[in-house]
Parts: C-alpha cells; structure tokens; sequence
C-alpha cells in the first residue's frame, strides 16, 4: 500500500479523467482527496454529469460528517449528492460512460486512496455497467437528492462539527 503505483487513485484518476459523459459513483465512505476530487470537479467543467450516491446515516459518524463538510461545494460545482434512505448504503461501485465500471473494497476516502491495499476489479463492459447502473438507479430511487439549500439550512454547531471531521479526513 505504501507504493504509490498500488494505490487506488491510480486506477480511478484516468478513469475519471476520460470520462466524457457521466460518472455515477456509489459509495459508503466519500471523502474525497487529491486527484480523485480534482479529476471530479474537472469533469463538471467537461459537460460530464457526476452523481454521488452516499447513505444518509453511515456505521461512522465522523466520516458522514466530514462527507457532509463538502457537500456545498460539490453542489455549488454541478456534483449531484444523494442521499440513501432508511438503510446503510455500502456499495463501492463506479460507472464511468456506461462503458467502465469499478467495483471492489475501495471507497473515495483517504485511507483507501492512499493507504489501505484494496481490491478493485475494473470491467469494460456495456452489458456490465448497465447492470452496475441499473443498481445505482434503484439507490437514487430510495434516496433524497441534496440541494444547496439542505447544505445551508444546516445550524452552525453541524457545520462546525462537520467542518471539525473535515480537518481530520485522513485518519478516519
């Protein structure tokens, strides 16, 4: 995990990179860093959609929080959030163009990024990743889309605490 080339981030960058029209990324723990986010935010800019499905109440609070810290800029970016509903989401699953689709253990937090040895099995497939994005649209489904206006509703003690975890992503 130490070596930069075995990291996770080398496989969704150019991924993310490429992307030309949508990327659908589900995920239970999204923190995202470093090139992961800039490649998101990049992809905005592109044209591409991006869509974020994340559960709404996850088995680690402060990761929920620090998650919720970059909602408004995200949102503010063209980044679509949705929030899961009434069960944990803990999905790890990218669909890239309806062509590409990642599954594995990784999630888009630091550690898995940038520490943990994940697994990850990339497919190249139409078939597949309509399959993948089949399951994502039954999540979106069962999910409350987040506005800006949920982000700035938030009370100042919530943005403190979430802004607090925020601080602290790489060691959740």
């Amino acid at each position: 995990p130490l070596s930069r080339k075995r990291r996770a981030a080398t496989i969704f960058v150019p991924l993310l990179r490429a992307a030309e029209r949508e990327i659908v990324v589900s995920m239970a723990y999204f923190i995202p860093v470093g090139g992961v986010l800039g490649q998101l935010l990049k992809a905005v800019r592109r044209g591409v959609r991006v869509i974020v499905i994340v559960p709404a109440q996850s088995d680690v609070r402060s990761v929920r929080w620090a998650s919720r810290h970059i909602y408004e800029k995200l949102l503010r970016r063209g980044i679509e959030i949705h929030e899961r509903q009434d069960q944990m989401l803990h999905s790890k699953v990218m669909v890239v163009d309806g062509q590409w689709s990642i599954i594995g253990s990784c999630n888009l937090d630091p550690r898995s990024l940038r520490v943990n040895l994940e697994y990850l099995g990339v497919m190249h497939s139409t078939k597949f990743s309509a399959v993948v994005r089949d399951v994502c649209a039954y999540e979106m489904q069962h999910s409350q889309q987040i506005t800006l206006d949920d982000c700035q509703k938030r009370r100042w003690w919530e943005r403190w605490r979430d802004w607090l975890a925020w601080t602290m992503r790489r060691i959740l």
